[in-house]
């Protein structure tokens, strides 16, 4: 199975998790991780595809660790809070 494969083979998987009836109806309870609601948990899973997206269509593993390097950490945990604290649109 190539990169590729293996990718869309997991998006499929996370993407309907994410976009499921109960997700949205549970957005704001407490998930199985601590100090992480079912919405930040969501919004952590769907990031993932994101991010692997960009770091698969890097050129090489430089290249991907330079972009996890350059991250914001911050923006991450500022989207989490958003996230555990707010409804689905």
């Amino acid at each position: 199975m190539s990169r590729r494969e293996i990718f869309l083979e997991a998006a499929d998987v996370a993407l309907p998790l994410v976009e499921h009836e109960l997700v949205a109806k549970r957005w704001t309870e407490p998930s199985a991780l601590p100090r992480m609601s079912v919405g930040g948990l969501a919004t952590h899973l769907a990031g993932q595809v994101v991010s692997a997206h960009a770091a698969l269509a890097a050129p090489s593993a430089a290249s991907r660790e330079t972009r996890c390097r350059c991250s914001s950490t911050t923006s991450a945990r500022s989207g989490w809070r958003r996230a555990s604290t707010t409804s689905p649109t």
